[in-house]
């Protein structure tokens, strides 16, 4: 059970229940172990080389880049302890892995009956003042700050956290007896921490209001100033040369000048910030490039229908309206249960959550009306592309969240 090399490699299974399958990695699999479907999700391929996800439909398989707390090299064997925890055993021990995030835990017997119930963020301190929900704090320059932090979890509580409007949740870096949550970017932003048992589960919600201050060469205090005083003095040295010359030449002067005004609040409107209203001021779009194997990534919503059928379906479809698909505009879906748990300290209270369970299904209510068909469930799907020599291949699809959760399932299974 090997791969050949890339580009011309064909999965031989001992099983006839998967056809032969394309490998985008060039160093191929390996020895291929095991393989376990995930419910309405995808196939994972345990192998020597690590994790790998295949795509039966475009016959394809890619190799994973798992996260934190991830086994790293080689995979013996693998199933799936929920649609959203798959169990992984490696020559180190045992592993909990998520497989839509692809973080993970590694099974501490000694501590695995440290703590029976669900885990919980006990206290939050900087230094030693305890926090409050919503408390509002200044980071250091980089944007990082230091806490402590303690909790009670099944096999030891982990710390997670994410910024409001971002739907990955990153881990907290433990220094001595402290955690270093950041960096984040500058500005002032609302966080969310949680704990984590070794099962994946998370915490309730801590929320937390951060400013990362900018660099005083980069404030609107020092920066006004200048880019108003240089566009200023273009414009009088545009003016200058024309004064007492033809009315062409003055034309042409005052021209220039305005051209010259109006680059100079195309600067100020990224300072202020509005970079997003201007053309080419604040977009990335011109600027950024992939390497050969680069992996892509784009959210889809699919809609499997009660007739067998299932297509791809916009969040207008169900009554998100934005302007494009994007993992941002899907945060509602992807953590149902953590959203509505996070507005418990909202200070408008009376505001419907976006992210409750009852969300999701006024998603699904809406999308039935627009297509009038009847929808048994939504999947939100991460579409990976990978950049080959040879052009660019689909490299499988992660489930991110499923909406209804399968029968017997608890909704806090997806709240990842």
């Amino acid at each position: 059970m090997f791969l050949l090399p890339f580009f011309s490699c064909a999965l031989l299974f001992q099983t006839p229940s998967l056809p032969d399958l394309q490998c985008l990695d060039p160093g191929g699999t390996g020895k291929i172990h095991a393989f376990a479907k995930q419910p309405h999700g995808p196939v994972f391929v345990a192998t020597e080389r690590g994790l790998f996800l295949a795509d039966l439909k475009a016959k394809t398989i890619d190799r994973l880049d798992l996260r934190d707390g991830a086994p790293r090299g080689e995979i013996l064997s693998l199933r799936f302890v929920t649609p959203f925890r798959l169990r992984l055993q490696t020559p180190e021990g045992s592993y909990h892995l998520h497989p839509a995030w692809l973080f993970g835990r590694k099974l501490n017997k000694e501590k695995s009956t440290a703590w029976g119930g669900s885990p919980k963020i006990l206290s939050v301190a900087r230094g030693e003042s305890r926090l409050s929900p919503n408390s509002s704090l200044l980071t250091d320059a980089k944007g990082k700050i230091s806490l402590r932090l303690q909790g009670k979890a099944k096999g030891g509580a982990s710390y997670r956290w994410r910024l409001e409007g971002h739907h990955l949740w990153r881990p907290l870096k433990q220094k001595r007896d402290s955690y270093i949550l950041g960096p984040i970017p500058p500005g002032k932003h609302r966080v969310f921490l949680v704990a984590m048992d070794e099962n994946l589960k998370f915490s309730h919600p801590f929320p937390l209001n951060l400013k990362r201050p900018l660099p005083r060469g980069l404030t609107k205090a020092t920066l006004l100033p200048i880019v108003g005083g240089s566009t200023l003095l273009l414009f009088v040295l545009f003016l200058l040369p024309a004064l007492g010359k033809g009315p062409k030449l003055r034309k042409r002067a005052f021209l220039g000048g305005v051209a010259t005004t109006l680059i100079g609040l195309q600067v100020l409107a990224a300072i202020i910030p509005h970079a997003k209203g201007w053309p080419f001021v604040g977009f990335t779009m011109y600027t950024q490039t992939n390497s050969a194997y680069s992996l892509l990534y784009r959210p889809a919503i699919e809609a499997s229908f009660v007739d067998g059928s299932h297509r791809e379906v916009s969040p207008s479809d169900g009554g998100i309206t934005v302007p494009y698909t994007t993992f941002r505009a899907l945060i509602p879906l992807l953590n149902p249960g953590i959203q509505q748990v996070s507005h418990l300290h909202d200070p408008h209270p009376g505001k419907r959550s976006l992210g409750s369970p009852s969300r999701i299904e006024d998603f699904k209510d809406v999308l039935e009306q627009n297509v009038g068909r009847r929808v048994q469930h939504l999947r939100i799907l991460a579409v990976r592309v990978r950049l080959t020599p040879k052009g660019p291949r689909p490299a499988g699809k992660l489930l991110l969240a499923l909406a209804p959760p399968p029968p017997g399932k608890s909704s806090k299974e997806q709240e990842r």
